[in-house]
């Protein structure tokens, strides 16, 4: 007869290699003899949890609860069992029994913080993980879950330092390896990206969300064979899979067969068992294809059904008609897109008897000293729109207090009435100094009295001064007018070469602002001056924008910190393009001082620069005929940011 350990022995073997249905069996053949065998209940449990067989796994998890209460492990099984069967009781009770024997044990802080973090506590969860983590510094598991918590509250910058630590400790973890993937995708790093997402397909060539992440990765870096043929290879195996078809759905876009690839998904998503969640995705894939009228079509009889919504739907619903909205000029239906409940909690403001919403006034005043948060939900293009908007610097003359990421300093530090302050470094003895902070997006949901006009802060960015002498001085002599270029590192996007043809007559300068890998581009034009080279800082890409007589280039931080300046511009975009760019005959709603060119139809520009071409052709002619010295613009903010010199 064979001994337990021998059936355990094997049984892990095949738990190891994947095999889970013979590992089942051997833990069942252990329990059948010795019925409180504690290693085969917890080993069972996990697999049952893994599984999705909840009621089986809370019985077996908690029969090694009670036969080993001193067991942390099992009280984690426990814990873990009960809160996904939503019996928190339990899993509370367990929690709290595994701290009391093990303060710091890794997985019974991991669901302690899950906790935490439901009940909106995150600065606890914080504290809770790192110290967890100062006694165990390589737990994979602990660093996993403060990486995610960081890029859920949008930090990818340190959520990718915590995952890169984790995947040090197992290697060869698809989940890991796709973790930190999908953060440096997140942060724009898609060649970086790539290898690790690869990686994790090789390893679980099954896994249908990963191939649609990689598809969408390789959409990024201009492979669009190879992310069509994943992307379409996920749907046909998994039909059901939403994410699945807005992946699909947009590589579709950029080969040109939006409509066909819509029409593929809508009969898809009719049968669709979770009508709301394919509804929502259907709408997210007509605003991809650049079609937000019909996305917002989509979206707005969800919101007679938010009383039977998950949260994450709800949020989710509230979002996309906020995009639409300002996508299409809706500018006036934006504010009831926000809870005003979420405001006036963040404010501090309470119900007055008799009064649904607090007055501009009572707003007003209870935003005080509040700083701003570039919250989880906003690229750093997003943030640069929004960061406009000011609070206390708007009536009493003091700064505005800007939390976020510590890569947006340079930009904010050009912003006169802000002061920044980097909250992506984790220290949990100090987190808790942090005064009343509103969301920037929730800047949006403000009364217009108090926050001002999309345009009444305009120009809300200036070069320091003395980088612009420099620049000016290195500028000079050169022939006029004195154009910036900017574009994309990688196809589908814009790239260099694509502006030879409309260039061909220019008698002027070309200067290039770009100063990552997109430089390299230089190489193959190198009539264009390579002022990147140069850059320490934004304050040196801002001083360029202002000596320079214009600037042309698709969507990123050129053209934003262009139109934040008030200089001369012209956009270069699809038809998809984000909420910030909306424009009333060819002028940028937010950016005033920026025209704005779209092509017909989605796609690779290098098919699609002829298009813009002429339009090019006529902002370089406007700046031959009337060339404004950029150095003379806006004195009044030039002379804030410089402290008042002359």
């Amino acid at each position: 007869m064979l001994l337990i350990d021998e059936r355990l022995s094997a049984a892990r073997s095949h738990r190891a290699a994947g095999r889970n249905d013979d590992a089942v069996l051997l833990y069942e053949s252990v329990l059948d003899v010795s019925p409180s065998n504690i290693p085969a209940l917890k080993e069972l449990a996990a697999l049952r949890l893994a599984d999705g067989r909840l009621d089986v796994a809370m019985e077996l998890a908690m029969r090694a609860a009670a036969k080993a209460n001193t067991d942390c492990d099992a009280l984690a099984l426990l814990a873990k069992a009960a809160m996904l069967s939503d019996r928190s009781d339990i899993a509370a009770v367990a929690i709290e029994q595994g701290l009391a024997l093990d303060r710091y044990h890794p997985e019974i802080n991991k669901l302690k913080a899950g906790a935490l973090l439901q009940k909106g506590d995150q600065k606890a969860a914080e504290r809770l993980l790192i110290q967890a983590l100062t006694h165990y510094p390589a737990d994979p598991g602990l660093l996993t879950a403060l990486s995610q918590m960081y890029v859920e509250d949008g930090l990818p910058g340190p959520g990718l330092t915590y995952s890169r630590k984790a995947l040090a400790q197992d290697p060869d973890n698809p989940d890991l390896l796709a973790l930190v993937g999908a953060q440096l995708s997140v942060l724009g790093n898609h060649a970086e990206a790539l290898p690790y997402l690869e990686r994790a397909h090789l390893l679980q060539p099954a896994n249908v969300s990963l191939q649609s992440y990689l598809a969408e990765t390789l959409l990024s870096l201009g492979q669009l064979t190879e992310a069509h043929r994943l992307a379409k290879r996920a749907v046909t195996l998994t039909p059901h899979l939403l994410s699945g078809w807005q992946t699909y759905v947009k590589v579709m876009a950029y080969r040109g067969e939006a409509d066909a690839a819509l029409a593929e998904f809508l009969a898809v998503a009719k049968q669709h068992p979770e009508k709301i969640d394919a509804a929502l995705t259907l709408a997210g894939a007509y605003r991809i294809c650049g079609n937000p009228a019909q996305a917002l079509r989509l979206l707005q009889p969800l919101t007679a059904k938010f009383s039977t919504m998950t949260p994450t739907q709800k949020t989710l619903t509230m979002a996309l008609i906020r995009d639409c909205c300002l996508t299409l000029g809706l500018f006036d239906k934006v504010a009831p897109t926000f809870l005003q409940a979420d405001l006036h909690a963040m404010l501090g403001l309470t119900k007055s008897e008799g009064k649904d919403a607090a007055s501009d006034d009572e707003v007003a005043a209870a935003l005080g000293e509040t700083s701003l948060v570039i919250d989880g939900n906003l690229s750093s293009l997003d943030a640069m729109v929004l960061l406009r908007f000011g609070l206390s610097a708007q009536e009493s003359g003091s700064a505005t207090t800007v939390l976020g990421a510590s890569s947006l300093g340079d930009i904010v530090a050009l912003m006169p009435g802000k002061r920044f302050e980097a909250n992506d470094i984790p220290k949990a003895e100090d987190r808790d100094d942090l005064v009343r902070a509103l969301p920037l997006s929730y800047a949006l949901a403000l009364p217009e009295r108090v926050r001002g006009t999309m345009t009444s802060a305009l120009p809300y960015v200036a070069a320091p001064r003395e980088r612009r002498e420099i620049w000016r001085r290195s500028l000079a002599g050169l022939p006029r007018p004195l154009i910036a270029l900017a574009w994309d590192a990688t196809r589908p996007g814009l790239l260099l070469e694509d502006y030879k043809s409309a260039f061909d007559d220019f008698e002027g300068t070309l200067v290039s602002v770009m100063w990552d890998e997109a430089r390299h581009q230089l190489a193959d034009w190198p009539v264009v001056i390579d002022a990147g080279v140069h850059f320490s800082s934004m304050a040196d890409l801002a001083a360029v924008i202002a000596e320079t007589d214009g600037i042309i280039g698709p969507n990123g931080v050129p053209l934003h910190l262009a139109g934040a300046m008030g200089a001369k511009a012209l956009l270069l975009t699809l038809p998809n393009w984000p909420w910030y760019w909306h424009h009333q005959d060819g002028v940028s709603s937010w950016y005033p001082s920026v025209e704005v060119v779209k092509t017909g139809t989605i796609g690779n520009w290098a098919s699609l620069v002829e298009e813009v071409s002429p339009a090019i052709g006529t902002f370089c002619q406007s700046l031959y005929d009337s060339p404004v010295p950029a150095n003379a613009r806006h004195p009044t903010l030039l002379s804030a940011l410089d402290g008042g010199k002359p």
